[in-house]
């Protein structure tokens, strides 16, 4: 019977190493995809600098006229 445990937590520690592993390159490749140059992030960050530049330029615009 202590065989079995002792056999029964390995298998458990193996799995939840595994488990971890499927995780993290759930992550990395979701993290691959939003950071390409096509991805979500990268778009959103570009459409936000955008925004900001031209809010920048349109008051520089304002000041010097």
């Amino acid at each position: 019977m202590r065989r079995i445990n002792g056999w029964d937590r390995r298998y458990k520690a193996g799995q939840n190493t595994i488990e971890y592993l499927i995780l993290v390159a759930i992550i990395i490749v979701v993290s691959l995809l939003f950071a390409q140059q096509g991805g979500v992030f990268r778009r959103a960050l570009n459409a936000t600098y955008d925004t900001s530049m031209n809010y920048m330029l349109n008051m520089a615009q304002r000041i010097l006229e």
